[in-house]
């Protein structure tokens, strides 16, 4: 969380050269000053859970009545978001113990502003409480999914873009009282999935090989409901039956991970059958295995990593892509017959685990491009859909549950 250290240009000119108002019977008397100071996430996460906001708000000189104006100002959204409007944005505030969802307004492209209700003010400061959630619109049957490498962002650093957070605190009825605004600049981050320890190598009917899925929240919002999905890419042609893929238990057990192929020649699609769910700037770690069938051709082929958020029997309403890397089947013997990419993590996902293999960048294909619902994403974004159609209604159950 961030807090803006000024309160405003406006609101320090007040305190030091206050303006006067003429009363009646002819006495000038200095009219009150506003003043806010906000709060705000330093980065917010996409389709992440809604995220604190604080404003203090007071007035000094006196009493005034006054009214909180909020305003985002997208810059340099990512197509995928779809802009900032009332399907993407949820602003609520805290009235008593009752949470109070705000009615946004379009304010121009990629802006939006709404006006909580007028309240009295004096010297001691207020503490108002919002909470604000950005997130892609869901729509039935269809996945936002965010590639924070295709396109090529403006800024590699940021490649969600961020929002211009104004709030305003406007007088009512008060002449000769002048506004109060503070700004604040909220970047846009999303979870990152990494692959660790990836062999690369397998044998055909050879013993399992193991390694680590790490997942972590960079954001200040929390993420609840998400699922880890891998793809696969076989240079000798897609066949569920080719890999059999396992994930740890706390108790140390192994447990499938079941295949799907996907419909269109998309390739194949393994969801981690457990929901993960990480508090702000939190990690976590599955360790996996895979085994290739005997009857799996050689060849260099490809291995994907995505995040479902909040997946459901109507798809997920984003993904965000990870790293790729290789999956080389090798030739009897035990050698490749081609050369395999290397691990290419996803720009402005974090640092590479070191066992997690050399970075080259765009080495193999993408996982997909930012915005698409289908094509070259397609075994991403129908993992969870497709756990669904194949009676995964237990999980969605807990999920149930447990809202």
């Amino acid at each position: 969380m961030r807090r803006s250290l000024s309160v405003s240009a406006t609101a320090s000119l007040l305190v030091t050269a206050p303006a006067f108002v003429v009363l009646g019977s002819g006495t000038a008397h200095a009219a009150p000053a506003l003043h806010v100071q906000t709060t705000a996430p330093a980065v917010l996460g996409i389709a992440g859970e809604s995220t604190p906001i604080t404003v203090k708000a007071s007035a000094s000189g006196g009493q005034a009545t006054a009214e909180l104006g909020v305003k985002l100002t997208g810059v340099d959204l990512g197509a995928a978001l779809g802009g900032l409007n009332s399907d993407t944005v949820q602003l609520s505030w805290q009235d008593g113990n009752t949470w109070r969802r705000l009615d946004v307004a379009p304010a121009g492209s990629d802006a939006v502003t709404a006006t909580l209700p007028k309240r009295a003010l004096g010297p001691d400061a207020q503490t108002l409480s919002l909470r604000l959630r950005v997130a892609p619109k869901q729509v039935k049957g269809k996945t936002a999914t965010f590639d924070p490498s295709a396109p090529k962002p403006k800024d590699p650093a940021n490649p969600y873009g961020r929002i211009v957070l104004t709030t305003t605190l406007r007088p009512v009825d008060l002449p000769g009282t002048e506004a109060a605004t503070d700004q604040d600049d909220v970047r846009l981050g999303a979870p990152t999935i990494a692959l660790v320890g990836l062999p690369g190598t397998y044998t055909p009917g050879g013993p399992p090989k193991e390694f680590r899925v790490k997942v972590d929240n960079p954001t200040d919002s929390e993420y609840r409901d998400m699922m880890a999905v891998f793809g696969f890419e076989l240079a000798g042609g897609n066949d569920k039956s080719l890999l059999t893929m396992e994930y740890g238990t706390d108790s140390g057990k192994w447990r499938a991970v079941v295949a799907r192929d996907v419909a269109g020649g998309c390739g194949m699609s393994n969801t981690l059958p457990k929901f993960l769910e990480l508090a702000p700037h939190a990690g976590t770690e599955e360790r996996l295995r895979m085994t290739v069938a005997a009857a799996a051709k050689p060849g260099a082929g490809v291995m994907s990593a995505a995040l479902d958020v909040s997946p459901g029997p109507d798809g997920a309403i984003a993904e965000f892509c990870g790293e790729h890397g290789p999956l080389t089947i090798a030739a009897e013997g035990g050698t490749p017959t081609t050369t395999p990419p290397a691990t290419t993590p996803a720009p402005g996902g974090g640092a590479t685990p070191a066992d997690s293999g050399a970075s080259t960048p765009d080495a193999g294909p993408r996982l997909a491009e930012t915005g698409s619902d289908s094509g070259t994403g397609g075994y991403m974004v129908a993992g969870a859909a497709a756990l669904a159609a194949a009676g995964a209604g237990a999980v969605f159950a807990v999920r149930r549950r447990r809202a």
